[in-house]
């Protein structure tokens, strides 16, 4: 007789990565929703899940650490600049767009979402460190999620 485990095999390791993509997204979600906190959401991650987590291929090539401290100080720089930038917000967000291109080309790095956790907050007026908190959050969860998947 035919062994049907669902999570069995190549396929059933894809599964099992699927499933925990969803609930980390969930959990932010959830997350944001019990703290009433809309800043606790970063919608990135569910890219980041993605390009982790579920693709084989790795999108970005940076390691579990240099991703998880990428992520955090763009979504630091952000709020920084949301909330003691003088400049009108198209300035400001020139200015944080500009600082994340001299990261990514200082550290020879390609992780581009790190653009959006830096330019979200001052798209959205952000005020909170609710939401750099969250993007370090996330992405350790991210990250050693990936690394235990890898062993």
């Amino acid at each position: 007789m035919k062994n049907l485990n669902f999570f069995e095999g190549e396929k059933g390791a894809k599964r099992i990565r699927y499933v925990i993509s969803s609930l980390i997204i969930s959990a932010m979600v959830c997350f944001a929703s019990i703290l009433d906190n809309k800043e606790a959401i970063f919608p990135e991650v569910a890219a980041l899940t993605i390009g982790w987590l579920v693709m084989d291929k790795k999108v970005w090539n940076v390691s579990t650490f240099e991703f998880i401290i990428m992520m955090t100080i763009g979504a630091f720089a952000g709020l920084f600049i949301s909330r003691y930038s003088p400049f009108h917000i198209y300035f400001s967000l020139l200015l944080a767009f500009g600082f994340v291109g001299v990261v990514l080309m200082t550290f020879r790095i390609s992780l581009l979402p790190m653009i959006s956790a830096c330019m979200l907050p001052v798209l959205l007026h952000c005020r909170s460190w609710a939401y750099p908190l969250s993007v370090f959050a996330m992405s350790a969860i991210i990250g050693a999620t990936r690394f235990l998947l890898v062993k």
